[in-house]
């Protein structure tokens, strides 16, 4: 995980342009990861939240929908906490099937100036899951190279920086033109029409005209998703020709494009390792510091490792979204547990007209993906992908790390 992925995983939207590639939009509102989930057909999967406006990503999104169809990140249960995740991740080719049987929505919670990751309920992996999904608290600490992992399961610490509020200052504007052959585009499509499919796929937006894709872009801002779904539906007719090379294209290439995913996924192995030891070795040292500095930053745990559920896991129903969000509290204060599957053996775990590029070696969600050549240093599950994708993942699918 590099050094800028503190606010990329964890503020902020992730969307994508197809002559751009991926890019993350910044935001002021923290979140264990700006995700929604779904479960159906004894899978599961998970898949960035898009920006909903123009410019900068304020409090609550309108609406929790990934940016495209392809940045879904899919696992049968049973491999949902695998040590080796990123070897597990459905083929994009099986994501279309997938949605068009409608799972189950999870979408996140937003109450009181924060937002908490909705995640399927424990219980539902219980007997399915080869690894138990293990409860953990978080806590929150100062600095990034304090992130921890407690060997015996009660604690995960995560850099969750103090913001403070006042006057808003502009930075300099900073502009850094990415070069082609470095941007991170999607070439393996989603094919399909189900009712589950509510992005459009990458396919659709390539071989749509810049005017055609902006004005698509300002009917999903509107808000109105029947006129939207209405749009989509005659694009794909229209451009069906040019739809149907894109997808014949994609299919030669699956067998290629699953080889280099492999391929890199064996070779960030070691640093997600290592990475992984590290945030061990370094727990109990956090923890006694924790205890005597700041004694409320650690919230009381159930027994280690238990994989019990909490209130924070049950999805129930969404509480109102407030206009404004409200101050956060500052870095080590308690929080709510979370559900978070143990982490893997490599590491813990996915506009305007024109968009930003993302801070530099920032990683994308598709970085979250097991399926794409490794980042300038070890993500979440998954990586960005080789050919051209949270957030780490394959290289053209955004796979934000699970909450």
């Amino acid at each position: 995980m590099s050094m800028c992925a503190w606010a990329t995983y964890h503020y902020g939207r992730w969307s994508y342009e197809p002559e751009y590639g991926w890019f993350w939009v910044p935001g002021d509102t923290w979140a264990p990861a700006w995700v929604k989930w779904r479960r159906g057909g004894e899978r599961t999967g998970w898949a960035p939240i898009a920006p909903d406006a123009r410019g900068f990503a304020y409090g609550a999104p309108k609406r929790y929908e990934a940016p495209v169809a392809e940045s879904w990140v899919v696992v049968e249960d049973r491999y949902i906490s695998a040590p080796d995740l990123g070897m597990r991740v459905e083929p994009i080719s099986r994501i279309g099937p997938w949605l068009e049987d409608d799972p189950r929505e999870y979408d996140p919670v937003y109450r009181d100036g924060a937002m908490m990751t909705r995640f399927v309920e424990v219980g539902a992996f219980a007997g399915v899951a080869a690894t138990p999904v293990v409860t953990r608290q978080m806590v929150y600490v100062d600095r990034y190279n304090e992130e921890f992992i407690a060997p015996n399961g009660t604690y995960i610490g995560i850099y969750r920086p103090f913001v403070a509020r006042g006057p808003a200052v502009a930075p300099p504007r900073y502009s850094r033109e990415i070069a082609p052959d470095r941007r991170v585009v999607i070439t393996q499509y989603v094919r399909t029409d189900g009712p589950g499919l509510s992005a459009p796929s990458a396919a659709l937006l390539a071989v749509l005209g810049l005017q055609q894709r902006q004005d698509l872009r300002a009917a999903r801002w509107e808000g109105d998703g029947q006129a939207y779904q209405r749009d989509l539906q005659r694009f794909r007719q229209s451009e069906r020709g040019e739809l149907e090379q894109r997808w014949s294209q994609s299919e030669r290439n699956a067998q290629a494009f699953e080889q280099e995913r492999t391929r890199a996924i064996h070779q960030r192995e070691q640093a997600q390792q290592n990475v992984f030891q590290q945030r061990q070795q370094r727990a109990d040292q956090v923890i006694q510091r924790l205890q005597r500095e700041r004694p409320d930053a650690l919230p009381a745990t159930a027994p280690a490792g238990t994989p019990a559920a909490t209130p924070a896991q049950s999805p129930g129903p969404e509480a109102p979204k407030p206009e404004v969000p409200n101050p956060r509290p500052p870095a080590g204060a308690p929080s709510s547990p979370q559900a978070v599957p143990a982490p893997p053996a490599g590491g813990p775990g996915g506009p305007g007209e024109r968009p930003a590029p993302p801070p530099p070696n920032a990683v994308p969600p598709a970085a979250a993906r097991p399926d794409a050549p490794p980042p300038p240093a070890a993500p979440p599950p998954g990586a960005p992908r080789p050919d051209s994708p949270p957030g780490a993942a394959r290289p053209d699918r955004a796979v934000p790390p699970p909450p």
